[in-house]
């Protein structure tokens, strides 16, 4: 096993003429000692204005911490300084020359077994940052000042750090001559790194005992494969991965728009953001993005006829591939799209609280249907696709309606066209707009069927429909064949507000009764055109609902205390004076309060949940000398008592005298005269408070102790 490196370094610091020994961060060392005088916390204490009203008792009355009512036993604090270790001189005491022979001795020592799988990158399409150079396959030796050895190999993209079976870091970093590369991971930069030479350098965690290899960025060459034209508008080519790149030339024939993908079995070129388009000059292309355009599976970009381009895909982990068959088309313009299959609905459900109204022009829905499209191109290629399916070129289909004048809830021509093109399809009376609150409406409880909308080739919703409940609260509701069901509460006035989900296609949800919800269904199954829910009031016992207390432990205040309560039923919670009411119980004085929690509505029987009433404890502050031979303890204000026991021992886990009863609340210091000097004291306070007559006692504080 190889052994951790513990050093002690100490630097000499001059300050004002003085020299102090600093640790420095990382080294073990032992602190020094507590002051024998008094022991802080931190936190000065503040004269009290109040006078002290104080009843000193005799010594001889010793008390356990067992036999003080009310006072729990506490873990004791022991304030001694901890020891050194034996067999190794203080960091303090050793001098520069010791700190430095240690140096030498402990530090591992790094050598490079076997450089990177890649070293050398095309300047501006792979290496652009320090962060983009691929050092997997990198292989050390480390070894320790025992002369005990371990290999270690970088597998992992992205890494700069390896770790030993030890935990120590070993950190991986590139250098251009004496200066280091920042290593940043996120985004693209605007201007590349260099041709050149670069080194690759590995460290310890004191950036010491450097092994470094060398690296380099070199010209693009004429070796870079350049895609083919395999059509009009079309060219391709297979490219090999180097490292963890794929970088091709491009060269379009015309200007215009063009998609960029792969249609690599076992890849998947996802969102397109891991590939990058560069112009002649390795300056980055824009991509064209658009509300509508999802980017997923392919990537789009405006290109001039003639200019050279590069293509870099920067593949992951996940890649598992040794070459990507790269795909450039150009788009082509849209010539008409035709109706194969009209949708199965034309009602929709408009959510506003003041009603729709548009200028002339257009006015777009976003729920499709169903329904199918022909869509022809200026090449004389057509399509077949679902209205919620993008074509070839990633172009959303858009439903909307037109409004000469002031447009409004009613019945329109429902019209389609595709992101970017000016060409459309019209339905005649396609379109109904209705207000939300026109939905289908299921009273009380039943089975309703809705239409289910798709927006994009993975979500699918089905319509909302009002429930109106009754006067239960408690319902068990089931959606098919989706099965995430969402819930918006009508305030009134044309106002919602949401109301939460449930989730599995079956639940229980709990409802305010007499009122109005909307209930909708989501899911990504894209082969359903109707939602099938069915709503069933059902009671049930308060005792199988979940009960959870704000808190289960109150301080002692001298009125009735009532932690706040929430009662729940799955994810639904309950309503107070709805569905259950509460009653209290010996809820004000220390002992074991009750709460009774009753069911009502849709829930029967009760459930009883307790909680504990205890006096407060305080905090010690601090124990400091007061003259000579006094000593002074100061502690925290507690709220609902009515006077503080202080009590002294002469050691930490003996018996423990009252020394004095403090009969104010406001009263936060003591000091104690009676303390022989050439001992060590232990101090601990307890709070009490007058009960009915009788002295009930809070918990310890932590003892502090002094020596005088």
């Amino acid at each position: 096993m190889m052994k951790k490196k513990m050093l002690a370094v100490v630097l000499a610091v001059s300050v004002v003429g003085s020299t102090v020994a600093l640790p420095v961060c990382g080294a073990e060392f032992s602190s020094g000692t507590e002051s024998e005088e008094s022991f802080w916390t931190g936190e000065d204490s503040t004269e009290s204005t109040d006078a002290e009203e104080i009843h000193d008792v005799p010594e001889e009355d010793e008390i356990t911490a067992e036999e003080i009512p009310g006072a729990p036993e506490e873990e004791q604090e022991e304030f001694t300084a901890p020891e050194e270790e034996k067999g190794e001189p203080p960091a303090e005491n050793l001098t520069d020359a010791e700190a430095e022979a240690g140096d030498d001795d402990e530090d591992s020592q790094i050598e490079i077994l076997e450089a990177p799988y890649k070293t050398e990158y095309m300047y501006g399409i792979e290496a652009r940052q320090a962060s983009d150079f691929d050092l997997r396959g990198l292989k050390i030796r480390v070894t320790n000042f025992e002369d005990e050895t371990e290999d270690l190999t970088l597998t992992a993209y992205d890494e700069q750090f390896l770790e030993d079976s030890d935990g120590n870091m070993y950190k991986c970093s590139v250098w251009k001559g004496d200066k280091e590369l920042e290593w940043n991971e996120d985004g693209e930069v605007s201007k590349p790194l260099a041709v050149g030479e670069y080194t690759l350098r590995v460290t310890d965690r004191n950036n010491e005992n450097a092994a470094s290899v060398k690296l380099a960025i070199v010209p693009v060459g004429d070796t870079l494969p350049v895609l083919n034209s395999s059509g009009t508008g079309k060219y391709s080519r297979k490219v090999k991965v180097s490292g963890k790149y794929a970088c091709a030339k491009f060269i379009p024939k015309k200007s215009g728009t063009y998609t960029f993908t792969s249609n690599t079995s076992g890849f998947d070129w996802g969102n397109g953001y891991s590939f990058n388009l560069y112009d002649s000059k390795y300056s980055p292309v824009s991509r064209i993005t658009s509300e509508n355009y999802s980017g997923m599976g392919m990537s789009k970009y405006k290109v001039k006829k003639g200019e050279v381009y590069y293509l870099s895909y920067k593949l992951y982990e996940t890649d598992k591939v040794t070459s990507l068959n790269y795909k450039v088309e150009q788009v082509q313009s849209i010539t008409s799209v035709k109706i194969v299959e009209k949708p199965y609905s034309k009602n929709y459900y408009i959510w506003g609280n003041s009603g729709i109204t548009w200028n002339s022009g257009k006015y777009r829905l976003y729920s499709k249907y169903g329904g199918k499209v022909k869509v022809t191109y200026s090449n004389g290629q057509t399509e077949i696709l679902p209205t919620y399916a993008e074509n070839k070129y990633g172009q959303a289909l858009i439903p909307y309606v037109k409004s000469s004048g002031k447009g409004g809830y009613g019945t329109y021509d429902l019209y389609f066209s595709y992101e970017g093109s000016d060409v459309e399809v019209k339905i005649s009376k396609g379109a109904v707009l209705k207000k939300v609150s026109a939905s289908p409406t299921l009273k009380g409880s039943g089975t309703i069927t809705t239409p289910v909308s798709k927006s994009d080739e993975s979500s699918a919703q089905a319509d909302a429909f009002r429930f109106v409940t009754g006067s239960a609260t408690r319902y068990v509701i089931t959606a098919k064949p989706l099965t995430f069901m969402t819930f918006v509460y009508e305030v009134g006035k044309g106002k919602t507000q949401w109301a939460g989900t449930l989730g599995g296609g079956k639940g229980i949800k709990v409802l305010k009764p007499n009122s109005v919800y909307y209930i909708a269904a989501q899911g990504s199954r894209m082969d359903v055109d109707k939602e099938t829910f069915t709503i069933k009031p059902k009671s049930a016992k308060i005792s199988s609902c979940t009960v959870t207390l704000s808190k289960t432990s109150c301080s002692y205040t001298g009125k009735t205390i009532k932690p706040a309560v929430t009662v729940s039923d799955g994810n639904s919670y309950l309503t107070e004076g709805t569905d259950y009411t509460l009653s209290y119980s010996n809820n004000k004085n220390p002992g074991t309060a009750a709460i009774t929690i009753k069911g009502k509505g849709s829930y029967t029987g009760s459930i009883k949940k307790t909680f504990k009433i205890k006096v407060a404890g305080c905090t010690l502050k601090s124990v400091k000398k007061s003259g000579t031979f006094n000593v002074q303890l100061n502690w925290s204000n507690t709220s609902g008592v009515s006077g503080y026991y202080v009590y002294r021992a002469s050691s930490k886990n003996g018996k423990y005298s009252k020394i004095a009863t403090i009969t104010s609340a406001k009263t936060v210091k003591y000091t104690d005269k009676k303390a022989a000097s050439g001992k060590t004291w232990y101090y601990k306070v307890i709070p009490y408070a007058k009960i009915n007559g009788k002295a009930v006692a809070g918990s310890s504080s932590k003892i502090l102790s002094i020596r005088l």
